[in-house]
């Protein structure tokens, strides 16, 4: 979801009716901590590092702007990992049968 606050309703709606460890629905989204942990359940989350997307778009602005990179160069790959943050919002998903 693009903000956290259409994840919160979807939440807060179906909380009583299907929410838990092993009901049907899963809810996660790229919010912050505040709002991902002040409803209930708490909402999973995905966890950006915007510092070091960051410094990394600057290293390679650097790079081609100091001549170390030439127009035409293959492009570069940066792969920076988020972390999942696990909440209540989701569970496991149950055996089938």
């Amino acid at each position: 979801m693009a903000s956290a606050f259409p994840a919160r309703w979807s939440v807060e709606a179906d909380d009583d009716a299907v929410l838990g460890r092993d009901r049907d629905l899963a809810v996660a989204d790229r919010a912050a901590r505040g709002i991902a942990t002040q409803i209930s359940p708490q909402l999973t989350t995905v966890r950006v590092h915007g510092a070091e997307i960051g410094a990394a778009a600057l290293g390679l602005l650097l790079d081609r702007v100091e001549g170390r990179l030439q127009p035409g160069s293959p492009a570069r790959r940066v792969q920076i990992v988020e972390t999942l943050v696990e909440r209540g919002s989701t569970a496991r998903a149950p055996r089938r049968k």
